[in-house]
């Protein structure tokens, strides 16, 4: 049985039955003491100005943790899922299912937790191996997450269950260093384009095409010099990895 499923339904219905009740109460009070019964009206619509703010800070992309309600939505619990809290969209039992709608699914999923989902798009350059770059990315995200290839060089990222662009930055920080730890070229940075789930589009389509029409600039020239020096001068000693012909 799904209780977290339950648990969201039932409070569905307390919430308004709770504001209806306290107005009616605030109706009551009014023929005795018109003071008491704006302060008991005042508590009746305290649930709705709150999901107000709430909504509106979503929008804006700011999705802040939700109040610990059961185990499953603790402070504790939100920082880290081993698993998915929602049936998973990318469970080979969806497969049938493209990829944008398995998006949109986690993203509206992952919305229930009070979090945001983000696309990452990466478009990998002709002299890398797009095939060892989907397999390190794989391993490197949560299990939470999920990585698929849409296109030659071309790498769509999930990530469920994100609070905001920060995190998905942190993240993309640790991508570029583990393909750098694992042989991509020094000289032309992995370039990853980002989408926020609901500031940068509502549907699976719309965060893919966002993130695409985000993706990093490419290195300055002086850059890429600095880069090739550092690499020819064997800054940093790297295994053999993604670079083809390395």
């Amino acid at each position: 049985m799904d209780h977290g499923s339950e648990n969201r339904s039932s409070g569905a219905w307390r919430t308004p039955a709770y504001v209806v009740f306290a107005l009616f109460c605030a109706l009551v009070l009014a023929a005795f003491s018109r003071l008491l019964a704006a302060a008991v009206a005042a508590l009746a619509l305290a649930p709705l100005v709150i999901a107000a703010m709430r909504a509106t800070r979503a929008r804006l992309g700011e999705v802040p943790p939700e109040f610990a309600t059961s185990p499953e939505t603790s402070h504790a619990g939100m920082r880290e899922f081993a698993s998915l809290p929602f049936d998973n969209p990318f469970d080979p039992a969806h497969s049938d299912l493209p990829l944008d709608a398995r998006i949109t699914m986690a993203a509206e999923a992952s919305a229930e937790f009070s979090r945001g989902a983000s696309v990452l798009y990466l478009r990998t350059p002709p002299n890398v191996d797009a095939a060892g770059v989907l397999a390190i990315l794989r391993a490197a995200v949560r299990p939470t997450d999920h990585v698929e290839m849409i296109g030659p060089g071309e790498i769509v990222a999930c990530l469920n269950l994100i609070r905001d662009l920060s995190n998905v930055d942190g993240v993309i920080a640790r991508l570029t260093q583990r393909l750098h730890d694992n042989g991509w070229p020094q000289g032309a940075p992995p370039r990853f384009g980002r989408a926020l789930y609901p500031m940068h589009g509502y549907s699976g389509a719309d965060l893919i095409a966002a993130a695409r029409a985000r993706l990093q600039p490419a290195a300055a020239p002086a850059a890429r010099r600095d880069g090739a020096r550092k690499e020819a001068a064997g800054a940093r000693p790297r295994r053999q990895g993604v670079a083809n012909g390395r």
